[in-house]
This record gives C-alpha cells, structure tokens and sequence, in this order.
C-alpha cells in the first residue's frame, strides 16, 4: 500500500519523506501540563499571596486568633494556586489579591500584612470575617 501512495506522489511530482522520529516532534508540540500538587490533606487554612511571605508575627497572632497551628496551614503564590489539582480546604485567606468565587469555601480577604499591620480599619474587617467564619 505503501508504494502505491509512494508511486502517487510521484506522478504528482512530490518526493515522499518518512519520519524516523516522528512521536517526538508531537511531544515537543504539545505545551507541557503544569500542574501543582501539594498534600492538603491536613491543612485547615489555604493562604493565597502574589508573592512569597516572610514569617511574621502579625500572621502568627492571626492563627492563633484564628485557633490554628502554622503546621495546619499553607501559603501558596497565586500562580501555584492556579495550577493546583487538589481538593481545597474549606477556608482560604487572600492576602493582597483576588480569588475567584468559590462554592463551598470560605475566602477571607485582607490587604498585605505590611499594609494591615498599619491599618487599624483593615484589622477590623479582617477580624469581622474570622468572627463570620468561625461561625459557620
């Protein structure tokens, strides 16, 4: 069968060429899949930020007003919480950006910790959201 097709391409003045590696040009056509998958298996709290955040004692105290250990929480760039496969936890904190709307989940929404720290009407809504939630 191959040489009648061979032999059309050849009245048609077209030189047949073959591939000897030809699954790996599909494989470099295909944009990689980006995926993220962390173990939120035991995390209560799901903390979504723009940019990596030093350990301070301002997040600190808001755990534990929260009643949360660090070890039950997680902190994700906004990147890597598009790309996540996972099950979410049912409560999330955006620090300095927006999230999406997500059915099921409770997000809490405060401006960067800098910024909160200096700002005594942003630690009151974000307590008022802590109380909300605590109540659900």
């Amino acid at each position: 069968m191959q040489h009648l097709h061979n032999n059309y391409l050849y009245e048609m003045g077209i030189t047949p060429w073959q591939l000897r590696q030809g699954d790996m040009i599909q494989q470099q056509a295909q944009p990689p899949i980006a995926s993220f998958m962390p173990d939120l298996t035991n995390v209560a709290l799901l903390v979504v930020r723009p940019e990596s955040m030093p350990a301070s004692t301002l997040f600190h105290s808001i755990l534990k007003a929260m009643h949360l250990q660090p070890n039950q929480c997680q902190s994700l760039t906004v990147e890597q919480f598009e790309q996540l496969t996972c099950p979410l936890p049912k409560l999330l904190w955006a620090i300095d950006c927006q999230l999406p709307e997500l059915p099921g989940h409770h997000v809490i929404t405060s401006p960067s910790l800098s910024a909160l720290a200096n700002d005594g009407a942003a630690k009151k809504h974000l307590w008022q959201q802590i109380c909300q939630q605590s109540k659900l």
